[in-house]
C-alpha cells in the first residue's frame, strides 16, 4: 500500500490532534504536536513559545519521510510524560540521520 502525500498528512493531523488535550484544535500537524508537548512538559507555555516549537518542527520535518513523520506524531500523541514524548521526538531525529547515513554511504560508494 503506497501512502500519498494527502493521506499521510491527513494522518499525522489526527493522530496528532488526538492527543492534543488543549481547548482550540491547533492548525497543523506541527502545532499538534506542540501543543501535546506544552500539555506534558509546559502547560504554562506561552503563544510565542508554541510558534517557535512549531517554526522548529515544521524547519526539523522537511527530512523526514512520511513513515517517520506518523511514527512519530503517533508516538507523541499516545506519550503519558514528557520524557516519553521527548524520547519520542529524539527518536525521530535518529530515523532520520540513520537515513541520511545510508544514503550517503551509498552515494559515497557508487
Amino acid at each position: 500500500m503506497t501512502l500519498t502525500s494527502r493521506t499521510v498528512i491527513a494522518l499525522v493531523i489526527v493522530l496528532a490532534t488526538l492527543g492534543c488535550h488543549g481547548s482550540s484544535v491547533p492548525s497543523s500537524p506541527s502545532g499538534a504536536l506542540c501543543a501535546r508537548l506544552a500539555s506534558l512538559c509546559a502547560s504554562d507555555a506561552s503563544a510565542n513559545e508554541l510558534t517557535q516549537c512549531e517554526r522548529d518542527v515544521a524547519s526539523g520535518s522537511a527530512g523526514l519521510d512520511a513513515e517517520n513523520v506518523v511514527r512519530t506524531a503517533r508516538c507523541v500523541a499516545e506519550a503519558r510524560s514528557c520524557g516519553e514524548a521527548t524520547g519520542c521526538m529524539a527518536g525521530a531525529a535518529l530515523r532520520s540521520g540513520t537515513t541520511f547515513l545510508r544514503d550517503f554511504t551509498y552515494g559515497l560508494t557508487r
